[in-house]
């Protein structure tokens, strides 16, 4: 349903208030949550591998890619 101003599409949020600011912080958190995880994969590098460096790269590109 189309809102007041809004040719249709999805509507928009025009609510310049906590909302956005939630969900960047809700990105953040799951970034730096990739970066720890990633961190605890290098303390696996030396018993199990290469198979862990996989791991690494996958954490730290994802946290990447959110970031960017």
């Amino acid at each position: 349903m189309p809102g007041p101003g809004n040719s249709g599409g999805a509507p928009r949020h025009t609510d310049a208030g906590l909302q956005p600011e939630r969900t960047a912080l809700a990105w953040t958190r799951t970034t730096l949550a990739l970066v720890v995880a990633s961190v605890f994969f290098l303390r696996w590098m030396p018993s199990h591998g290469w198979f862990t460096a996989t791991l690494i790269i996958v954490t730290a590109g994802t946290a990447l890619a959110i970031n960017l």
